[in-house]
């Protein structure tokens, strides 16, 4: 049962850094156009980009441990 304490409160973080994960992408997509013409646009797209794949892996794996917990609980009763 510490499993589920240690849970509490996550799935908010998880929904937050979801919508943040899509506020830049969109940010991603319209900079996109607008990157031919400044350097400085160019490197910032790259930074968000990075951090967007970033956040996007953790929240997979995120997902993928909370899902093997369960199932391992699951298999105990």
């Amino acid at each position: 049962m510490l499993g589920g304490k240690f849970l509490c409160g996550v799935g908010d973080q998880v929904q937050l850094a979801q919508t943040e994960l899509k506020m830049m992408q969109g940010l991603l997509k319209d900079a996109d156009a607008r990157q031919r013409d400044k350097e400085v646009i160019r490197v910032l797209v790259a930074e968000i980009r990075d951090a967007a794949y970033d956040l996007e892996d953790v929240s997979e794996n995120f997902a993928l441990k909370v899902t093997s917990k369960f199932q391992e609980e699951r298999r105990r009763c």
